[in-house]
């Protein structure tokens, strides 16, 4: 039934289609794109308070990234010089439109109709909240050791691990203890000081947001207040990105003398605007923001005809999720140059870091069609992978809380298919191991956790 209302809605998009492309004099399947981004920005709003929305949050990410920002492309800004769409707007949407369905359909179809499982769940961890606050200490300082250790190695086991102090946070923020706050200042302090000297602010945005939805869970969202400090967090977020290179030169090169402030910076920007500027910041934004224009230089550099690819990407990327490197020798490097170059026809310097998306793997794999339909098959095994998650909630409830490791990758368009299914896979067995073997050890003088076998 729920799915069948998922089909009503999408078909009620279309119909709107119709009537804002006639209007507005464009064409049907762009107008389409625009709403169902809009759609899918809505989604991710109105999911707030009811779960962790990681899926809406991903398909948010898709609707502004692959669908509005290109629209604005096209049909506004224009860029001729970076970021430019290279193929006309009924090719480029006429596979990222409806691979971007595929995926959200198949997910839909398998994902069950207990998504609202983890306020359940909630309501189990308040029942014995302070039970969970040993282990959320024991983890956060195992999450530290490891975190000090990615400092001489990024190696994936040091890497993943370090997470553990962002979830033994959550331990202690669902447990009535004292030490919650000072716990919660240790973890979270540090993470942002870092993130801002690093000019890495997505993952601010990521987490705070995050934060936000377990703070939030089971509780009341005022959508108009929230959909309005949206709107004023995306305009700071205009003129932090607008500075944000001037302010990384400055951070990150050591002949640099005088730092800049990153905040005299934004009050100077929004001192000196006037319309062009305006436009200007908009236009600056939306390169950022488009990663359309990396799958349309795909399109283009490809074609959908007769297409000979040097490598079988997806056959080795598979072999690498599942074999460790040790046994499969020639296992793929994530974030490959040359799998990059071969796709776009661009030659990247060895400083750059691009990525395809999920996306535009599905088009370097299998072409328009065949993409489309592997995007349905994909959104199915995410779909029945996030139910299991779901149905094992019912037993250990503080799963809860490891969900934001596995799901950290998923959330971002931006990520390949092999850094996201490596990292769902690998992170899914640490899980495991945890819950089978080291979260006994830890809840030893915690007898009502139930310890039931995973």
């Amino acid at each position: 039934m729920n799915f069948l209302k998922l089909i009503v809605k999408i078909l009620v998009i279309w119909i709107l289609s119709i009537f804002i492309g006639f209007k507005f004099q464009i064409d049907q399947l762009p107008s389409f794109s625009l709403l169902f981004g809009i759609y899918l920005i809505l989604e991710l709003v109105f999911s707030l308070g009811k779960r962790i929305p990681y899926f809406e949050l991903m398909f948010a990410f898709f609707g502004v990234q692959l669908l509005i920002s290109p629209f604005a492309d096209y049909h506004y800004f224009h860029n001729d010089i970076f970021g430019v769409m290279t193929v006309d707007e009924s090719k480029y949407f006429g596979f990222v439109t409806y691979a971007i369905l595929g995926i959200y359909l198949g997910f839909n179809v398998f994902s069950g109709s207990n998504k609202n499982q983890e306020i359940v769940v909630r309501k189990k961890i308040e029942g014995d909240s302070l039970k969970y606050e040993k282990i959320g200490i024991y983890l956060i300082i195992i999450g530290y050791v490891f975190y000090l250790l990615t400092l001489v190695s990024s190696n994936f086991v040091f890497v993943s691990i370090s997470y553990l102090r962002f979830i033994g946070s959550l331990y202690l923020l669902f447990s009535k203890s004292s030490k919650t706050t000072l716990y919660m200042l240790l973890v979270w302090i540090p993470f942002a000081i870092i993130a801002i000297k690093s000019v890495i602010f997505m993952n601010i945005i990521i987490w705070g947001l995050l934060l936000f939805c377990f703070f939030k869970l089971n509780k009341k969202v005022n959508k108009p207040i929230l959909i309005s400090w949206m709107i004023i967090g995306f305009a700071f977020l205009a003129i932090l990105q607008s500075v944000k290179h001037i302010y990384r030169e400055s951070a990150w090169d050591p002949s640099v003398k005088e730092k800049l402030s990153l905040t005299t910076l934004i009050i100077d920007r929004v001192n000196n605007l006037n319309e062009d500027q305006i436009k200007g910041i908009g236009s600056i934004i939306n390169v950022r923001i488009n990663q359309g224009w990396i799958i349309s230089h795909g399109i283009n550099n490809l074609g959908d005809e007769n297409r000979s690819l040097s490598q079988n990407y997806i056959k080795q990327e598979l072999l690498g999720i599942f074999l460790p490197r040790f046994i499969y020798k020639d296992k793929v490097l994530e974030g490959s140059h040359i799998k990059f170059e071969e796709f776009t026809g661009w030659e990247l310097d060895e400083s750059t870091a691009m990525h395809l998306g999920i996306i535009g793997d599905l088009y370097l794999n299998f072409g328009r069609n065949k993409g489309i339909v592997f995007a349905f098959i994909l959104g199915i095994i995410l779909g029945i992978s996030h139910r299991y998650y779901l149905i094992k909630l019912n037993k250990y409830p503080d799963l809860l809380f490891w969900s934001v490791l596995i799901y950290f990758m998923i959330m971002r368009a931006g990520n390949e298919f092999y850094s996201i299914m490596n990292w769902y896979v690998k992170t899914g067995f640490i899980t495991y191991l945890f819950f089978k073997f080291l979260r006994p050890f830890l809840k030893t003088n915690s007898t009502q956790i139930p310890s039931n076998s995973m």
